[in-house]
């Protein structure tokens, strides 16, 4: 994403948790924001997004244990945006064929990231991209909420 961003992909971002550092390309939620304040309309959106996608990862990696950390990690990233892509695809077919795997586990979404000293530009820019999403979806206008559909 890193790579995408400085090559000019501007409309792009993964969206992450308060344990993730604000990038320009991975947009982290606002800390302790006031009560029905953009910044708290945001962080509500941002959270049912992320959270609609760890539990997509997370069937799919009680369904397909290829997908786990400790197994992916050894291939490389094309093959493993192949494997996902191939997991995904059998996932649909199950469904559509009425085939359920009944021992579904709720995976750990622990993550342990280590801060490290970034580039204040990035930082800057980060905030700025974070802000333009607040100011353009989630202010009131005329008694209207302007919501982003994540």
């Amino acid at each position: 994403m890193n790579d995408l961003y400085i090559n000019g992909n501007r409309g792009t971002w993964l969206i992450g948790d308060s344990r993730y550092p604000l990038e320009p390309f991975l947009m982290a939620p606002f800390l302790n924001p006031q009560d029905d304040s953009p910044e708290a309309r945001y962080n509500h959106h941002h959270s049912s997004a992320r959270n609609c996608i760890e539990r997509c990862i997370g069937l799919l990696k009680a369904k397909f244990r290829c997908l786990l950390k400790e197994r992916v990690a050894r291939y490389n990233p094309q093959f493993v945006r192949s494997l996902v892509n191939a997991c995904a695809v059998l996932h649909n077919m199950c469904i559509d064929n009425n085939i359920f795997i009944h021992d579904y586990v709720e995976p750990n979404y622990g993550v342990n990231i280590n801060p490290n000293i970034r580039n204040n530009y990035f930082l800057n820019e980060a905030q700025r991209i974070r802000n333009n999403v607040v100011n353009r979806y989630f202010f009131k206008s005329l008694g209207v909420t302007l919501y982003l559909n994540l």
